[in-house]
């Protein structure tokens, strides 16, 4: 378990880490109650530049209207849609949970044939309401603002078929660490809660058979105030060895330090209000963690399945989040609003996440532990017992001030091991 003084040297780390994160999530929409079905009146839309439609939800309201190309097809608040230049594009309708998504087509307009002897005497001057097109004919260059193929902006990434660019918006990464004022260690007047959450899985070793059921908790904090009708990013805080999901921020009984931390944070407007799930990749066992060569080789590799098949589902299943369901898919589109980090081991589980997870995954934060090329001989007593005379700790990855970091630690241990220990 950490104790106060090793809480106390990490939270500096993990709370300017946190700020990060919280400035690269987006705030939280609201979300409007269940009423009659809501349908969207256009699903599949075929306009030619210059031409608009507007679209409608019935039975909506308060809804939010989006496009995945705005230079293609944008969209007002509501509902019309505009053709700007020859492309495909995905416009979205959003009633709080409600989603639904029409496919636009805007095809290339030609310019009108004047050639009609009718219209011979007549001035050809374009229409006041005819916007400019990319003509199809190869003897005419096109307009400067118009491009022939699409192609992303210098200045902004193009996003994909949920709307992600892989950048966040107006991110203010902070360039030092800030020290935790005394008083955050102190209840805050407005306080989050702690939540148990019991869900069902399999055993980590044979999972794929899922042959062994387990049930295991998890710790949730919902932030002061926290409502169904408001959507929340979640981040997932794994613990370090000889740990549980009680380590970061306690029981629903008895809170840790670290909550309170996060309480003021939230109330003094420095994080947006999120919810954080502190779940263990304890196997059989509570004291799995203890266990360097289980808990390194085995649990934190093989984590991975539980989380994306039963703990995610359990958690938005039942809070308020930015998943509009928790199929694969519903988890897949709802990324930009999940983080996952951990301490030491549970920084183990960060990076197999990583590696598994990261469709399901727009944030990491990895504190104070890695995963290295010969892991599989970490059980070797001898040789860590030679490491240890070398000055090395191979089997703790601790975060020292004013010395190397824990990453560098463990690339000379490395370096070490395979020059010198067979």
């Amino acid at each position: 378990m950490l104790q106060n003084k090793t809480i106390k040297k990490i939270t500096g780390l993990l709370l300017a880490l946190f700020l990060i994160a919280g400035q690269f999530f987006v705030e939280g929409a609201s979300v409007q109650a269940a009423g009659k079905q809501k349908t969207l009146n256009i699903t599949d839309l075929s306009l030619s530049v210059g031409q608009s439609q507007k679209l409608k939800v019935l039975n909506g309201k308060k809804v939010r209207w989006s496009s995945s190309k705005k230079t293609v097809a944008s969209v007002s608040k509501k509902g019309v849609v505009k053709a700007k230049k020859k492309g495909k594009a995905v416009i979205t309708a959003k009633a709080g949970k409600w989603k639904r998504k029409a496919r636009i087509t805007v095809k290339a307009k030609k310019k009108k044939d004047n050639s009609s002897g009718d219209n011979q005497n007549e001035t050809k001057q374009p229409a006041e309401t005819e916007k400019p097109v990319v003509t199809d004919r190869p003897d005419v260059t096109p307009l400067p603002t118009e491009k022939p193929t699409e192609e992303p902006s210098p200045t902004k990434k193009p996003e994909d078929d949920n709307g992600n660019t892989g950048v966040a918006e107006n991110e203010k990464i902070p360039k030092k660490l800030q020290e935790i004022p005394a008083d955050y260690y102190t209840e805050a007047d407005r306080q989050g809660s702690l939540v148990e959450l019991n869900y069902e899985t399999y055993e980590s070793r044979t999972y794929e058979q899922k042959s062994r059921k387990l049930n295991k908790r998890a710790i949730v904090y919902l932030p002061y105030g926290y409502s169904e009708n408001e959507r929340y990013n979640v981040f997932y805080l794994m613990h370090g060895g000889w740990s549980n999901e009680t380590t970061w921020l306690g029981t629903p009984e008895r809170p840790g330090t670290f909550k309170n931390v996060i309480d003021h944070a939230v109330s003094d407007g420095k994080m947006k209000p999120f919810i954080i799930v502190c779940p263990t990749y304890n196997n059989e066992s509570p004291s799995d963690s203890g266990d360097y060569t289980l808990a390194y080789g085995t649990l934190t590799v093989n984590y991975h399945n539980e989380l994306m098949n039963d703990l995610i589902p359990a958690v938005e299943g039942t809070y308020s989040t930015y998943a509009d369901n928790v199929t694969p898919e519903g988890i897949k589109a709802s990324r930009d609003h999940r983080a996952f980090g951990g301490f030491s081991m549970g920084s183990v589980a960060t990076w197999h996440t990583f590696l598994n997870c990261l469709d399901a995954f727009r944030y990491f934060m990895p504190s104070s532990g890695a995963i290295d090329s010969t892991g599989n001989r970490l059980d070797s007593f001898p040789a860590a017992l030679e490491l240890t005379k070398k000055g090395y700790n191979a089997f703790a990855l601790i975060y020292r001030p004013g010395e190397q970091t824990a990453c560098e630690d463990l690339a000379r241990a490395v370096s070490f091991w395979e020059k010198h220990i067979k």
